[in-house]
């Protein structure tokens, strides 16, 4: 689990890597990658109203960082889940457009 290998798998399932700071493109929406090397990987997805948002496992998702407060910024909010023993994502791997009709799974 690090940036490389996610990467990589990203783009095989049809996700385009997007420019930092990223702008939007038509017929894409955005999210941002993030690491705990070894441990875990986790996305965010930039909502319509330009905030971001995230999800833990089966939790409800949430446009609150680990901190409470509102995610504008996927690198610079709080991603240490440590105080609810989750992995603390260290590592910002970086935005990808994914296809508003959805990604490849890899199955016909």
């Amino acid at each position: 689990m690090d940036c490389k290998s996610v990467t990589d798998a990203a783009k095989a399932d049809g996700m385009v890597p997007a420019p930092k700071p990223p702008v939007n493109k038509p017929g894409y929406y955005l999210v941002a990658l993030v690491s705990a090397p070894g441990e875990d990987y986790h996305w965010y997805r930039q909502d319509n109203n330009g905030l971001w948002s995230q999800k833990h496992g089966n939790g409800p998702a949430t446009n609150l960082d680990e901190s409470g407060n509102l995610i504008t910024n996927p690198e610079t909010c709080n991603r240490d889940g440590s105080a609810e023993e989750m992995p603390n994502y260290t590592d910002f791997c970086g935005y990808f457009y994914v296809p508003a009709g959805g990604n490849r799974t890899g199955n016909p």
